[in-house]
């Protein structure tokens, strides 16, 4: 059977072509804006059929800045998908002017003011609500973002063969960003739990080592996972949300954000790591819990915890 190639995939193609030759940025930069451009260029061709990178408009930009803040992206996610759309549309020669982030009415980016992190009652009622659904995909996706922290781009990349070192390596290779692989250490009973399941659940539906756990094996198959498993959790978060989740007061912690996205499973699975690297009386918990998350920095993993900073906790 061939392999399925969209207009999206096409409008791909162009940006790798666009990166494959040019000198500008450094070669983490460059991915990074390839990947953030590819769900823009599956969005753009599925609602205006867009055949050129070099064609994108503002009515586009537009369009898909309300899609992204529909999904409850983060101001963050938001401009930096922008950065790089703005990027691969001069690369290619683009003529029409693209509005500025101001023109657009973004939000100023909003680092660490509010806890993004799920509660464990609202892993639990995500699973339940996927599982019903007939949702497996989603399902497996929100334990292993729990279990693990990875982005939801790092969820669709897990293959059987990493399911299988993990249970003998006591450790998960991740795929992340640019390339960037990391081990995610496994530590915990939900973790050593849930490998064990997705091992079972993998060979009785007689996956391969290379076949992805919840991916279409095809070119393309992540990418259009993440675009499901992104419009799944817009369109269904709200059976499993903590009511007036925000409007909660926890004395010493940021508010709660309104909304749950897949990225605040990653919130989750940092703040129970932490909690436990200092429980233990680790050296340096905050770190170790970064290099887990792939940062590497230690100002990143404060993003991630529910306390607020201590600065902010005096004043109160």
């Amino acid at each position: 059977m061939g392999e399925k190639f969209t207009g999206g995939d096409k409008l791909i193609q162009q940006t790798n072509a666009l990166k494959r030759n040019t000198n500008e940025k450094s070669f983490k930069t460059i991915s990074t804006y390839s990947y953030n451009i590819n769900p823009f260029c599956r969005f753009a061709f599925d609602k205006f059929h867009l055949q050129k990178i070099s064609n994108i408009e503002g009515k586009h930009i537009r369009a898909y800045v309300k899609h992204m803040q529909e999904q409850g992206l983060s101001p963050s996610t938001i401009k930096s998908r922008l950065s790089a759309i703005r990027f691969f549309h001069r690369l290619a020669g683009g003529k029409k002017r693209l509005p500025d982030n101001k023109e657009l009415g973004l939000e100023k980016r909003k680092v660490g003011t509010e806890d993004r992190a799920w509660t464990v009652e609202e892993v639990k009622a995500g699973m339940e609500v996927a599982k019903n659904m007939g949702r497996i995909d989603a399902y497996h996706a929100i334990g292993i973002g729990y279990a693990f922290g990875l982005r939801v781009e790092e969820i669709c990349r897990v293959r059987l063969e990493d399911v299988e070192k993990a249970l003998t390596n006591d450790g998960l290779r991740v795929k992340g960003k640019g390339g960037q692989i990391r081990i995610v250490p496994v530590e915990v009973e939900v973790q050593k739990d849930l490998l064990k399941y997705l091992y079972n659940y993998a060979r009785n539906n007689h996956l391969l080592p290379r076949d992805y756990i919840i991916s279409r094996n095809e070119k393309g198959g992540v990418e259009r996972q993440i675009d499901s498993l992104e419009n799944w959790m817009y369109t269904n978060r709200h059976k499993f949300t903590m009511k007036n989740r925000q409007d909660e007061v926890r004395d010493g912690k940021k508010p709660r954000s309104k909304d749950l996205t897949w990225h605040g499973l990653r919130y989750k699975r940092a703040q129970e790591q932490y909690a436990m690297y200092e429980a233990e009386g680790r050296k340096n918990p905050k770190l170790m819990t970064s290099e887990i998350l792939g940062h590497h920095r230690t100002d990143i993993t404060n993003v991630y915890l529910a306390e607020l900073p201590q600065g902010k906790k005096n004043q109160e």
